[in-house]
């Protein structure tokens, strides 16, 4: 299941043959990462202009920002390894959208893999694209062929 993200076939693809590099790169407006451990980085009330606020391992992350961090686990899951990922998380409060960006290197050339998704309403934390991946994962658990 993809979930918020597209590409995790191709990251598990290119692990087999020479993964090298993957970087994860999220950025949420300030509402998306209330409640979280970034309140505790940055000013969320008085950022003014897109701030990195967290660079580290998809699995400091995880443990850091579990809420938000589950795009990071999985790709590092799909690729690389918790340890190797790494994830980049920026605050910008002048986007409405999650924006997710993944940068892989390695033996099969390089891929850029960018998703601007519009967060879900019932959980600004989440994507309405997380919750389509259910609900894709549902038809796939009963149809016969399987894209």
């Amino acid at each position: 299941m993809a979930g918020a993200i597209a590409g995790i076939d191709g990251i598990s693809a290119a692990k087999e043959g020479g993964l090298e590099k993957v970087t994860y790169k999220g950025c949420k407006s300030p509402k998306s990462w209330r409640g979280s451990y970034a309140e505790q980085l940055v000013d969320l009330d008085q950022v003014s202009e897109a701030t990195v606020f967290f660079r580290g391992t998809a699995r400091e992350a995880a443990l850091k920002f579990p809420a938000n961090a589950n795009v990071a686990a999985t790709i590092a899951l799909a690729g690389l390894g918790m340890d190797e990922t790494m994830v980049e998380l920026t605050v910008d409060p002048n986007i409405n959208k999650n924006k997710h960006t993944i940068v892989a290197e390695g033996v099969f050339g390089e891929m850029t893999i960018e998703l601007v998704g519009v967060p879900l309403a019932s959980n600004p934390k989440t994507s309405t694209l997380a919750a389509l991946s259910v609900i894709r994962a549902c038809r796939n658990s009963v149809q016969a062929i399987q894209i």
